[in-house]
């Protein structure tokens, strides 16, 4: 949306001085105005000129990170093309942290990259699980070193719902696969991972309803019923605080 590439260009502003706000702008009308192809070209076009530049690492991350979004989940030939831009952005801010080693975006966006591509492995969706349990204790520890670092909200929500999603029986029926093959913790340990971290996402953004939810979720399915009630009211009264104020 436009105040998210709004947002977006502040944020790198803030953390990028190298960056020129010429370029943030750029990037962030034409990705705007639905060119989200020529945006993802312009950030590349940027790196192929100064490729050693780690502050332009980051911005192909994050700018490949949000163009692959665009790509159609469904068709096979935009399969295709969004393996090629998460490979191509994966590469790019893996190196950035081998030049950087405290290049923390590069790391932010190589983890939340890292997650998207591991759910995209395989075309056919029956292998989704397959691909997310093959690289979970990767990402997990790559996310969880970063967090140590410094924490970041959205990796701290990725991390947790990666968590949750490993630990659900209807997306993961071959559960000892994932103990005995894979050494992924039991599904208990998986929920309360997750809600630590959704509890943790919740300090930094109280409002992001979509945590909340998630975390009344986790905190339902591991049996923790009382918890799981307070934060879905909570969901409840908050949208209702935002109905009334959309109708003023």
């Amino acid at each position: 949306s436009v105040l998210n590439w709004k947002f977006l260009g502040r944020n790198f502003r803030c953390i990028m001085p190298k960056l020129t706000d010429a370029d943030i702008d750029t990037r962030n009308d034409l990705f705007n105005v639905g060119l989200m192809e020529q945006s993802y070209k312009f950030a590349k076009k940027k790196l192929e000129a100064d490729p050693e530049n780690t502050d332009l690492m980051s911005f192909f991350g994050q700018t490949a990170y949000e163009y692959e979004k665009t790509k159609n989940p469904i068709m096979k030939t935009h399969w295709i093309d969004r393996m090629d831009v998460l490979h191509d952005a994966l590469e790019i801010t893996h190196k950035c942290m081998e030049k950087d080693p405290e290049a923390l975006q590069c790391q932010r966006y190589f983890v939340l990259l890292a997650l998207k591509a591991a759910g995209q492995q395989f075309f056919n969706k029956e292998f989704t699980n397959i691909g997310i349990m093959y690289n979970y204790n990767r990402i997990i520890n790559r996310g969880e070193a970063l967090l140590k670092k410094k924490f970041y909200p959205d990796v701290g929500l990725a991390l947790a719902t990666l968590h949750g999603q490993v630990a659900r029986k209807w997306y993961n029926p071959y559960r000892w696969i994932q103990r005995i093959v894979y050494g992924i913790p039991d599904e208990n340990v998986l929920y309360q991972k997750a809600i630590d971290l959704h509890k943790e996402v919740m300090k930094h953004l109280p409002d992001n309803m979509e945590n909340v939810v998630r975390l009344g979720q986790a905190c339902l399915l591991k049996g923790e019923d009382a918890d799981a009630r307070k934060y879905f009211s909570k969901v409840r009264n908050e949208m209702i605080k935002r109905e009334k104020s959309d109708d003023i």
